[in-house]
């Protein structure tokens, strides 16, 4: 998960704590289940959604809060779905391939990179590009050139590396 938080925020840490949250189990259990007894049950030690309270509280893949957590294990449900193995099986290889566990995204001259780009660098350049009068083309090749030069070429080395590191 690559994730910020506002300079402005007023109480960061009480981010923290609940992206902290979220990565337990009993967070981990509200995101993808819902609330006990609303959403879900217990039965015989198995979790069992109640697929309509599911739907009704739009939470048929979860919550979106989800969509910011990696899963540490398969799960598929319903687990009575006939389609559950083979969609357990095929889902296997985003944690046996080269993606999981994700190379870190953040290498260490980011911020030293960052800081001398000026933090709307990219964004502040791409916008010119497209929205000015100069050839596109020209453009963009410049502003390449500028990002490598302050710094872009040793985030490429420093990610290549980790790659190549994280496929061994």
């Amino acid at each position: 998960m690559v994730s910020s938080v506002s300079a402005e925020a007023e109480q960061p840490e009480k981010i923290v704590k609940f992206v902290d949250y979220l990565m337990s189990e009993e967070g981990d259990t509200l995101i993808r289940y819902g609330i006990e007894g609303v959403t879900y049950a217990i039965v015989n030690g198995e979790i069992v959604r109640d697929e309509e309270a599911a739907k009704t509280y739009g939470i048929e893949a979860g919550h979106p809060f989800r969509q910011i957590m990696q899963p540490t294990a398969i799960n598929v449900l319903p687990k009575d779905d006939p389609r559950a193995e083979d969609l357990a099986e095929k889902a296997q290889v985003l944690y046996d391939g080269p993606f999981y566990p994700a190379a870190t995204l953040s290498p260490p001259s980011l911020k030293e990179v960052a800081t001398m780009q000026g933090a709307d660098f990219v964004k502040n350049s791409i916008t010119a590009i497209i929205t000015g009068n100069d050839d596109p083309a020209a453009a963009w090749d410049a502003f390449i050139a500028q990002w490598k030069s302050t710094g872009g070429d040793t985030l490429v080395e420093e990610i290549n590396q980790v790659y190549e590191a994280s496929k061994n």
